[in-house]
């Protein structure tokens, strides 16, 4: 008999637990069902349209100039100067 109870109980601890991880997984879906309507709604608009086709490939109407602009962390890059070896011994020597 408490073996049979036990694992009643263990069966039930085991579909406790699936049902937490079903209601979890239910909930990020349903969240992300929420956010691809707000896009899909954005994207049926012609300036959502035009925002995702001027992020995605980077083009501009006729008559208009893209811009790129460097964050701090994008420094333009400078190539070091290279010295031969004839200016590496004068240095060296001077």
């Amino acid at each position: 008999m408490a073996w049979a109870v036990w694992g009643v109980y263990g069966k039930h601890q085991e579909a406790k637990a699936r049902k937490q991880l079903l209601a979890e997984e239910y909930a990020t879906m349903t969240e992300r069902e929420h956010a691809l309507t707000e896009k899909l709604d954005h994207l049926q608009t012609e300036r959502g349209m035009e925002e995702e086709i001027r992020a995605k490939f980077q083009v501009a109407r006729p008559g208009e100039e893209i811009i790129v602009l460097l964050g701090d962390d994008q420094k333009p890059t400078t190539t070091p100067k290279v010295r031969s070896v004839w200016e590496q011994v004068l240095e060296y020597v001077w």
